[in-house]
């Protein structure tokens, strides 16, 4: 990456001169899972070589039409097989069973594809998830939909 310097002079005005390179390089070794500051811990493998660490939400209560901004978690586990990109869907589970699709707006995965993921590496996906209008007044649990067997797994 280019090394930049810049300096304001006057209304706004930016001068910006390169002055070298610099190479960033993966870590020798990745901390463990434990090191993420999930709130609510899930630890499981949703595909083959990738694990859901946890979440966090950074609200507790939302409003129909309202953004639920989250933060979900994720480890790259050592596999023998190619990985595959990570397509998931998140769900709002009533005490029914009945669950509500969210339409989410990821911020990582069209940046940093899973297939790519080196093992070790952990991952942080900022988003946001649009409550659905009609939804009812009520408790929920935040669940995810795998993009392969279509599974939900409770967060």
């Amino acid at each position: 990456f280019p090394v930049t310097i810049g300096y304001a002079e006057g209304a706004g005005a930016t001068l910006w001169r390169t002055v070298g390179t610099v190479e960033v390089l993966q870590p020798a070794q990745f901390p463990p899972s434990e090191a993420l500051p999930a709130a609510y811990r899930a630890e499981r493998e949703v595909l083959n070589g990738i694990n859901f660490v946890g979440w966090d939400a950074y609200v507790a209560q939302v409003r129909p039409s309202e953004s639920l901004p989250l933060v979900l978690y994720w480890q790259a586990r050592p596999t023998d097989a190619p990985r595959v990109p990570l397509d998931y869907s998140l769900v709002l589970v009533a005490q029914n069973g009945e669950q509500f699709p969210l339409s989410v707006s990821s911020a990582m995965l069209p940046r940093h594809s899973a297939e790519y993921w080196v093992s070790g590496q952990l991952m942080r996906d900022s988003l946001r998830a649009s409550i659905p209008n009609d939804m009812e007044q009520g408790e929920y649990e935040l669940g995810g939909l795998d993009g392969l067997g279509g599974d939900c797994h409770r967060a």
